[in-house]
């Protein structure tokens, strides 16, 4: 059962975190991890993005994801998540 809310009015937090618990339930037998860095980049940006909190206006948020595959790697994989989340810092600010 879907909950509804009314184009008149904004939804609460509380309403919109009701809303992603049911798609989460909904979706919960069809999780599986994903199969690639890409994947698992594009899914944490999905469940970001479609928080209540990002949904209602209450807050914004810029990131960078890398991954590394051994601690050699992890130097590299933090400058390049900063990279990231500046450059999508910079999106944000030229679409508002």
């Amino acid at each position: 059962m879907r909950t509804k809310i009314s184009k008149n009015m904004l939804p609460t937090t509380s309403e919109l975190r009701h809303l992603a618990e049911e798609r989460l339930r909904a979706n919960t037998t069809k999780l599986c991890p994903p199969a690639t860095e890409e994947a698992l980049q594009r899914l944490v940006h999905e469940l970001i993005m479609n928080s209540p909190e990002i949904l209602n206006g209450q807050v914004s948020i810029a990131f960078g994801i890398a991954s590394a595959e051994n601690k050699d790697q992890l130097v590299e994989a933090l400058k390049l998540s900063d990279q990231l989340m500046y450059q999508h810092k910079s999106v944000l600010k030229n679409c508002s």
